[in-house]
């Protein structure tokens, strides 16, 4: 390819890189292509099929011929093209897709090439100075030869689609599950889809000669005069059309004229009328435009809002046309067109729509509601032209990435939305000046910081202030009114009706936004998934702490006194089908005896009419009437109708079995929706009165006794339930105090995930903070907290100590954690921070006793894990350990054995029934090995071998391990102040196979440090062996594992994968710039550099131990993967110093 290589081997690579190519020169990899002479072969490998894999080579390597064909050619020499490019460049007024995408670098890389079948330039591809795009395709091949220009101007355009996206496989789909619209024919005026073809036997306009025009309406033409049914027409050809003809189609509004100006400077309207021609059935519903732009636009179209006809023909009519002809189809950019803005389905489906009320906003009002469904909103004569008379053109705006049922079915939601405001501003809206008085009021009062404050701006109410909901006619007022009325709402928004967070949205999706932890307008709730309460169990069993619980969803389905009647019947009706469990009496508020009221009092049942902030979103009208009560027989399970939402479905119970409470309830709601359904929105979630209860209405909660934490204050508690995303509150809710450490707990987010998760969150926090109660409750010696006071005072006043405990150990942490102890072990801070204050020389400084002191004492490992593992916040979670993945797509990093000494890849793990060394009694060493070598000894395959007890090791096995680099010795200063070597050497020992590529430290650090290891690079076997190693080990033992720390360790920097792959490395020429110089270049792969004995030490001879830097936040795969990837290229780096 010696054209295409006159841009080197980098140029051509880009060309390559399109089809997944690897280019090497003429001796293989990093060799030169002499003479233009390459070796290209397919790059991907895994993840697809072999056939798909010699496919793609096939593929590109046709096209790079096309290419170099191409460019034998030549291109014009005239200086055109670069011309033009300063022409661009240098005019203020032009604004165009093509002046901000055609870069000099673009220029000077495309200018000198040419499509191959065709020999179409980058000037036949943007000659044309349109305002808006500016770029033409002069031929199906020009979307690739000119993809650098072309792939960024579609990007921009069709929002986002990028080079690496692709279009999906035609969907026309069934007509039928539209209907009409407009059913009452008041609004739409006629509806209108259509889309392009280009055949592919033929090239786009610029290209097409006579004989071409000629060629492509016979074959078009004959095809359309076969059609039948409701398509059979006739065909009008341009050339020779009679005066008659010409003035009956203008009548019809089915003549195209000549191209404009943009069209005929992309030279797309040449031998003119040749080729061109009309097709209509006799109905003149469907209509063919022949050689216009493309080489047809298929429209279906009638009047009224039919959508259901309109598409039906249109799909009917491209089907048959494709049994006569091949469209012109590319795999990633859909059906392609000579325009690039028409890409993909092609389709534009459109309405002609009367909207005088909404148009009374102006144009770009209405645009703002039709931007909400993807619309485009044009004037009654075209883009930017002006509504006459509120007559709107109303198309779909996206074309690319989605199926062309998708795009008309957003067009048919869209339009259907649009008739419904239509109609409520029709109905009119109270004159009255409430609203804007409203705002003034809400404004000018210095105490109110409600949301509704916050986002009801002037540009808000003058937007909304006329609108009202399709069914029910509520306005912005009824929105407004309680927060207005009442200064003082945190919130201060009600919803009158479902419709009202669609007409309204303006004002809800901003405070939905802002209350629900960042649920944006463009977020969308997941579908209902109550899942199996029977994963839950009791919270606390032994009854001491949770007095009791309940989970409450609000399920809604306007109101009015008959309203209320109908609702308590159909509730009611239902809710005395109920049986089992659920089964009970409805009490209606309406005529309750004194008895009865008297006795839902004591039980706590009984609601009162709504307080002042419900009273003035007028939500308490005509009580008693429609309202009621029923709870089932053992009083578990209750209902209330017509309080805020028109039910609270309620399970509760004593104790803290959360596996009863919650079945009772999922039990409940799928009985209730068997007879009703729930008003439900897809992006929402299931809609209350209220915004705070969106999505999945859940509140889950306790009633606990927590007077050891409360001790602390509220503030305290809730400091550790925002780690579970829980809301406290005190013992008679919100703002009230916890009389008694009495607290009511409860999840916090609604939005955002399902039920059975937000149920999950609830159970995990309390399970926590039981767990830390009980730790309090053992209390900590006095003699402890003096230690710990005088280490802190100790640490401040050591300059030369920088350990990350010293800075994260501040006063208040202090305070707040040296009456801490873990519940099962009773480990204390002064565990956690011994060998960091007599080791003031530390790096970090802390290390874990036990487990749960992750939790306990997480304000102290929280900032520190933070800062040691590269911003992994409290609020991050691990990837969990599903798989370790395939060691099998790892290779030899270094096949020829030059560079890479040795490969060990290791990871720790604790075992679940211990606790960690400093907590370690001496039987308990004894169990751990014994369950360890255990499990051990019944290895086999490569992994067969044996364990060496410390305790009783003869002199010559130690003086063999010592040979072999196996034997650890008693921890050093920083372990022996953690108190980590206690009753050493009992319960420790190695075990290695018979191959000495596998071992096992058992009792050092650790429980268990796990290492597969061998000479040279081949990562795969290394890997391998130990994810081998690691499956079979598990089977016998469960470890310490958290769900956001992943598993935990005695020392916090080797939490979550716990990985440490690493290779010993020669890199002599690297190494030359000391190993500051070559950290830098490591550092891009998140790799640690070691001298040749390790941390602090120099690399002798070049020689580095050099592994992953990352644990957290990423899988174990990930951690080999990027080790792998880094050393790859280092020795590639290091052949290139060579």
């Amino acid at each position: 390819l010696p054209k295409l290589a006159a841009g080197g081997q980098e140029a051509l690579q880009r060309v390559a890189d399109r089809f997944q190519l690897q280019v090497r020169g003429s001796a293989g990899e990093h060799s030169e292509a002499v003479g233009g002479l390459y070796d290209i072969s397919n790059k991907e490998r895994m993840g697809l099929t072999e056939f798909d894999a010699v496919s793609k080579m096939n593929h590109g390597i046709a096209e790079l011929i096309r290419m170099e064909k191409a460019l034998e050619q030549g291109v014009d020499p005239r200086s055109y093209i670069e011309a033009g490019y300063q022409k661009l460049q240098s005019d203020a007024t032009c604004h165009s897709l093509l002046k901000k995408h055609l870069t000099k670098e673009v220029v000077d890389k495309l200018k000198n090439m040419s499509t191959p079948s065709f020999g179409s330039t980058l000037k036949d591809a943007w000659r044309t100075p349109t305002p808006g795009v500016g770029v033409y395709a002069p031929d199906a091949e020009a979307y690739t030869v000119f993809a650098d220009l072309f792939d960024p101007i579609i990007e921009e355009y069709h929002g986002g689609f990028k080079r690496t996206d692709r279009h999906p496989p035609c969907t026309l789909g069934d007509p039928n599950q539209f209907g009409d619209v407009d059913p009452e024919g008041k609004y739409v005026v006629s509806t209108r889809i259509r889309c392009g073809r280009s055949v592919k036997q033929f090239p786009f306009n610029p290209n097409m000669t006579e004989e071409h025009y000629k060629q492509l309406e016979e074959l078009v033409s004959g095809t359309l005069k076969d059609m039948s049914g409701e398509l059979k027409g006739t065909y009008y050809p341009l050339t020779g059309m009679t005066k008659e003809v010409q003035q009956q189609l203008i009548d019809d509004h089915f003549l195209f004229k000549e191209g404009d100006r943009f069209l005929q400077k992309a030279n797309a309207c040449r031998y003119w009328p040749t080729g061109r021609g009309i097709y209509h059935n006799d109905s003149k519903t469907f209509l063919v435009w022949v050689g216009e732009e493309d080489h047809m636009r298929i429209i279906s179209m009638q009047k009224g809002g039919c959508i259901r006809e309109v598409y039906g023909r249109l799909v009917n009519a491209v089907n048959e046309i494709e049994k006569r002809m091949a469209f012109s189809h590319d795999e990633r950019l859909g059906f392609l067109t000579f325009c690039p803005t028409n890409l993909g389905t092609t389709i534009r489906a459109s309405v002609h729509i009367k909207l005088p009320k909404l148009a009374a906003g102006g144009q770009e009002a209405l645009q703002r509601v039709a931007d909400r469904f993807q619309l485009q909103v044009r004037g009654s004569a075209g883009e930017h032209s002006e509504a006459v008379g509120g007559l709107y053109d109303i198309s779909n705006k996206e074309r690319m990435g989605l199926t062309e049922f998708d795009a008309v079915s957003k067009m048919n939601h869209g339009i259907a939305e649009l008739i419904r405001m239509e109609k409520a501003l029709e109905q009119g809206v109270d004159p009255r000046s409430y609203i804007e008085a409203g705002y003034q009021k809400l404004q000018s009062d210095a105490t109110c910081h409600s949301l509704l404050k916050k986002h009801l701006t002037k540009e808000v109410v003058d937007k909304l202030k006329n609108m009202s909901t399709p069914s029910f006619g509520s306005t912005l007022k009824d929105v407004i009114q309680s927060g207005v009325e009442n200064p003082d709402s945190g919130v201060g928004v009600y919803a009158p009706d479902a419709e009202a967070y669609t007409v309204f949205a303006d004002l809800f999706d901003p405070i939905i936004e802002e209350y629900h932890g960042g649920f944006k307008r463009t977020d969308r709730h997941p579908p209902c998934t109550l899942g199996d309460p029977n994963q839950f169990g009791d919270v606390d069993p032994e009854g001491k702490y949770v007095v009791g619980e309940a989970a409450v969803p609000v399920q809604p389905e306007h109101d009015g006194g008959e309203h209320y009647k109908q609702l308590e019947e159909l509730v009611s009706g239902t809710l005395k089908d109920m049986s089992g469990e659920l089964k009970g009496t409805y009490y209606p508020l309406t005529g309750m005896t004194k008895e009865v009221q008297q006795q839902l009092i004591d039980d706590h049942f009984l609601f009162k009419e709504g307080d002042r902030f419900l009273q003035k979103a007028n939500a308490c009208r005509y009580w008693p009437t429609g309202r009621g009560i029923y709870h089932n027989d053992s009083k578990t399970f209750l209902v209330w109708v017509g309080e805020e939402d028109h039910m609270r479905i309620i399970s509760m119970q004593k104790g803290g079995c959360i596996r009863e409470v919650y079945g009772r309830l999922v039990n409940a709601v799928n009985e209730i929706e068997k007879r009703m359904a729930f008003s439900h929105d897809e992006r929402l979630g299931f809609l209350t009165f209220c915004p705070t209860n969106l999505g999945t209405t859940i509140r889950a909660s306790v009633h606990i006794k927590l007077p050891k934490l409360a001790a602390g204050g509220q503030e305290a508690l809730q400091r550790v339930a925002d780690r579970f995303q829980l809301q406290v509150r005190g013992s008679a809710g919100e703002h009230s105090e916890a009389v008694g450490g009495l607290y009511d707990i409860s999840n916090k987010e609604r939005m955002g995930l399902t039920e059975f998760d937000a149920v999950s969150k609830m159970n995990h926090g309390i399970a926590e903070l039981i767990r830390m109660e009980k730790a309090l409750e053992q209390g900590v010696d006095p003699e402890v907290v003096s230690y710990i006071e005088a280490g802190y005072q100790k640490l401040q006043s050591d300059a030369t100590c920088h350990s990350l405990l010293k800075k994260h150990l501040t006063k208040e942490v202090v305070d707040k954690l040296k009456n801490m102890s873990t519940p099962s072990f009773g480990s204390t801070l002064k565990d956690v921070i011994q060998s960091g204050v007599e080791n003031p020389d530390s790096g970090v400084g802390v290390y874990a006793p036990d487990a749960e002191a992750y939790t306990v004492f997480a304000d102290l490992f929280d900032p520190i894990i933070e800062e040691y593992h590269g911003g992994f916040k409290r609020t991050d979670r691990h990837p969990p350990c599903r798989a370790l993945g395939d060691p099998n797509q790892f290779g030899d990093v270094d096949p020829e054995g030059k560079y890479v000494v040795s490969t060990r890849i290791r990871c720790g793990r604790s075992v679940k029934q211990f606790p960690f060394n400093p907590n370690m009694t001496e039987e308990h060493y004894k169990q751990l090995e014994e369950l360890v070598s255990g499990t051990l000894k019944d290895m086999s395959g490569e992994l067969k071998g044996t364990y060496y007890p410390l305790t009783g090791m003869t002199k010559e096995v130690q003086q063999q391990l010592i040979d072999d680099h196996f034997l650890f010795k008693e921890g050093d200063r920083f372990l022996q102040k953690a108190n980590a070597c206690r009753y050493w050497p009992t319960g420790r020992g190695i075990y290695h196979n018979d191959s000495k590529t596998f071992l096992v430290w058992v009792g050092e650090e650790d429980h268990m440090r796990i290492i597969s290891m061998q000479k040279g690079g081949c990562i795969r076997e290394v890997y391998g062996r130990l994810v081998n190693a690691v499956n079979e080990i598990e089977k016998r033992m469960a470890f310490s594992h958290d769900e956001r720390l992943g598993f935990l360790t005695f020392c916090p920097t080797n939490l979550g994968t716990t990985i440490r792959a690493s290779v010993h490395i020669k890199l002599p020429k690297l190494a030359a710039g000391g190993q500051e110089a070559l950290q830098r270049v490591a550092d891009r792969f998140q790799l640690q550099v070691r001298g040749s004995a390790g941390e602090h030490s120099e690399a002798v001879g070049g020689l580095y131990d050099i592994s992953n830097k990352e644990r957290m936040g990423l899988t174990e795969f990930d951690a080999v993967s990027k080790m792998n990837h880094g050393i790859a290229e280092l020795i590639k780096m290091e052949k290139e110093l060579e």
